[in-house]
């Protein structure tokens, strides 16, 4: 199904970043722009690897939530599947700033799913959409 969602332009990723990371997902994949640069996950530094996979370890309510609501329980599923929910797509703030700090986004803006049931409880918490707002 074909939703109103900003879809996501590879080739026109914005000149902003010039510190830290975004990371987004294209067709599937996990990719982190790293100063303008597309990086494969598996192929970005280690710092960013250790960064994200840290956070994911220490987030137990995700943990527990992936566990409840998807039936994951494996590390490399339960991981994949928090990236895509936390992270999503690229934005206007970078995942990762120069320090370190993840800043998840908002507002997941690859997911085609309007009324998904995990949109405020799981991931976009922040953003207030409701599943109305996002269709239109």
């Amino acid at each position: 199904m074909e939703t109103n969602l900003h879809k996501t332009n590879e080739s026109a990723i914005p000149g902003w970043f010039n510190s830290g990371a975004e990371v987004y997902f294209s067709k599937g994949e996990i990719y982190l722009n790293i100063e303008g640069s597309k990086v494969p996950f598996n192929q970005a530094p280690g710092k960013y690897q250790r960064i994200l996979a840290n956070a994911f370890m220490a987030d137990k309510p995700a943990q527990r939530y992936l566990k409840k609501e998807f039936g994951i329980t494996g590390f490399e599923q339960g991981f994949e599947q928090w990236m895509f929910c936390k992270f999503g797509g690229i934005d206007n703030t970078s995942d990762i700033t120069a320090n370190g700090k993840l800043v998840p986004d908002t507002f997941n803006n690859v997911c085609s799913e309007t009324d998904c049931p995990h949109r405020g409880r799981f991931c976009g918490v922040k953003s207030h959409l409701s599943s109305h707002e996002v269709k239109t």
